[in-house]
């Protein structure tokens, strides 16, 4: 799991954007710079700015005026981000990492004590605010996947809302607070629907099972609603009738469409596409016949908001690409493995099992798909590609076949292809639910994944590599990302929200199915194996911070890594024979990059291992017969702009 990270999001050149290409992003005004790792932002309607950004150690909210003019410090956590102005400008709300699990918490935006609506040990994110202000809607995660949950200003309680019948993903009140529409996920597939508060009945405005929303999803004027769906396998945007249910398709081309973004007086959107080769945001009125430009660089805008006057926005910006590294184990500089005006997504890369290789997921050619490059640096190779999404690969036993996640079918599915980029890539699961981060067994006769058929949530399955019956093996709905089979092919060690646990723990189960072993008090997170499969090591977090943890199979601790006061440990990764640990953690006491460290298990000392030049790194992974650290680097630190947005090439 990585927490703290900015997730990033073929080439087609629409009517409109020639026209407007001298102009493209000539207007565009650097506010802020951040040293830490992200910056999230929202505009009031008065013009001020939110924004989260990295100061002594920590992230916190700021608050300031539409010229990043006498910023203030508003939120003291470790990590506060992803602020949210309610309608009446005088507070803030925004997501609080506490360590493992995120909390939704409320401060006021001319200074005052913090409010904790939402802080238990499960998984809390706020959906969107109330428009008198007197309440914030946020999702609550359990073992049958998320609820919804609205806090009261005045008396400080929270109560839940309504029952659904699956998991409710997003939940986001109508400016008149008569409605919440919510995005539903049950059986895989993922439908839109509204909840009277008054009359307390739902109303399901789709069926299809593609559909989600987005905070702030309803048109200013409550009328209508923005969402997008991959029912062609590529994600578009959508308009839906909040009182006729009538739907117009906005957005048609095969790239993707996301993150629409309604601006002040409702007659436009905003949104990311990679329609033009590269992740960029663009702007509609009606649809494709007026879609334009508002950005045209190969660097990813992760975060956006509307300007008060709806003549531009403030969007967050990176400041490099992300790559691949080889981080060199006896010391010295680290070599860059791949480069260019494109990113390698996330932690969404594996290391073969002899080290010689990486597998990777990249934007490279405008789209999500998977290459290879070797560990010691050359030429990077096309395994898998299509239209969507493809991405999240793991490597075979003997490195001859890649499993990888695609959309190409409409919905996420397990697909292996032969690591040298011959041949077609086969499909492995097909199924109308959504499969995802596979795992090959130490044999590689098996593959695990987790999926939502039968869950709200996510579980763990497995099913034979050449294709046959699926098998599943946990049945909590809210395993995490990272899980792993042991070294014996015996057993699986994952993640999970355990609601008898009180949170985020540990646990080991049966490859062959059964009751799990919980492994660790709450909160813990990226567990991974010893070579010899006596040993878990893992996250293990308490306010805000964690550090990592050894334990043995029946839970008892046998090294804890506490060399520092004050970190953020969320990576481990084992050197062939036990003896060594590649941690990677956020340097909070430092600039805020994350660093990799080389801990011995024998005698408990640490050596960092030198970043490259103003990066951070994430995720080390050995390679090279133990000789180098694979990781992913990206520029430390985010740019807040402001830019102007074309006038519009027809009337609303």
């Amino acid at each position: 799991m990585m927490r703290r990270t900015i997730g990033l999001l073929t080439a087609i050149t629409l009517i409109g954007c020639g026209r407007n290409a001298a102009k493209v992003g000539a207007d565009r005004v650097t506010l802020a710079t951040g040293a830490g790792d992200n910056i999230t932002t929202d505009v009031a309607r008065d013009g001020r700015i939110a924004f989260a950004r990295y100061v002594e150690g920590k992230q916190a909210i700021y608050v300031t005026d539409r010229d990043s003019a006498h910023a203030k410090r508003l939120s003291f956590g470790v990590y506060d981000f992803q602020p949210t102005w309610s309608p009446d400008g005088k507070m803030i709300a925004f997501n609080r990492d506490a360590g493992g699990n995120i909390d939704v918490a409320i401060v006021p935006a001319d200074s005052g004590a913090e409010l904790d609506v939402a802080s238990t040990r499960a998984e809390e994110v706020w959906g969107g605010w109330l428009p008198d202000a007197s309440g914030l809607v946020f999702m609550r995660s359990g073992e049958k996947g998320f609820s919804t949950w609205l806090y009261s200003v005045a008396d400080r309680k929270s109560a839940r809302l309504f029952d659904a019948d699956g998991s409710v993903v997003r939940a986001v009140p109508s400016p008149d607070g008569k409605w919440i529409a919510y995005s539903l996920t049950k059986d895989g597939k993922s439908t839109l629907w509204l909840w009277d508060r008054v009359k307390h009945t739902h109303r399901q405005l789709t069926s299809e099972g593609f559909e989600s929303i987005a905070p702030r999803c309803f048109s200013p004027d409550g009328r209508s609603m923005l969402y997008e769906s991959r029912r062609t396998g590529t994600s578009d945007l959508w308009r839906i009738d909040v009182a006729t249910g009538e739907r117009k398709q906005l957005t048609e081309d095969v790239a993707n469409d996301v993150g629409g973004r309604w601006s002040p007086d409702g007659s436009r959107i905003l949104f990311s596409s990679t329609r033009g080769g590269q992740p960029d945001l663009w702007v509609l009125s009606t649809g494709e016949a007026d879609v334009q430009r508002v950005t045209d660089d190969a660097i990813n805008e992760a975060s956006y908001a509307w300007m008060s006057d709806g003549r531009g926005i403030v969007a967050v910006a990176a400041r490099g690409h992300r790559h691949l590294y080889a981080l060199t184990i006896a010391g010295g500089a680290a070599t860059q493995l791949t480069s260019g005006d494109w990113d390698v997504v996330d932690s969404a890369f594996a290391v073969s099992r002899d080290g010689s290789h990486v597998a990777f997921t990249s934007n490279r050619n405008g789209d999500y798909d998977v290459w290879t490059v070797p560990a010691a640096g050359g030429e990077s190779r096309l395994v898998g590609g299509a239209p969507g999404y493809d991405g999240t690969p793991t490597w075979s036993p003997d490195g001859k076949r890649i499993a990888f996640v695609s959309t190409r079918s409409g919905n996420k599915d397990i697909w292996i292809a032969a690591a040298d980029g011959s041949g077609s890539a086969a499909r492995l699961t097909d199924w109308p639910t959504d499969e995802s981060n596979p795992q090959w067994s130490p044999d590689g006769k098996m593959i695990a994944f987790r999926s939502n058929r039968d869950s709200p949530g996510r579980d763990i399955w497995t099913m034979p590599a050449a294709g046959g019956s699926p098998k599943r093996i946990t049945r909590t709905g809210t395993v995490e990302t990272y899980y792993r089979w042991s070294p014996d092919g015996q057993s699986i060690s994952f993640a999970t929200q355990s609601d008898a646990a009180g949170g985020l723990v540990i646990f080991v189960v049966s490859a062959a199915g059964g009751a799990p072993k919980q492994l660790t008090p709450p909160t813990a997170f990226s567990p991974t194996w010893s070579p010899d499969g006596r040993r878990i090591a893992a996250s293990q977090c308490n306010a805000g911070y964690c550090v990592i943890e050894v334990r043995s199979l029946d839970g008892k601790l046998v090294k804890s890594f506490r060399s520092k006061p004050d970190v953020y440990e969320n990576w481990a990764s084992w050197s062939a024979d036990g003896s060594q640990l590649l941690v990677g953690f956020q340097d909070l006491v430092g600039d805020g990059s994350f660093r990799v460290e080389l801990r011995s298990m024998t005698d408990g000392t640490a050596r960092l291992l030198e970043n490259p030049r103003e990066h951070s790194v994430f995720a080390p992974e050995f390679a090279l017969g133990g000789k180098a650290a694979i990781g992913y680097g990206v520029v430390t630190g985010s740019a807040m702009q402001r830019i102007a947005v074309p006038a519009p090439l027809k009337a609303p």
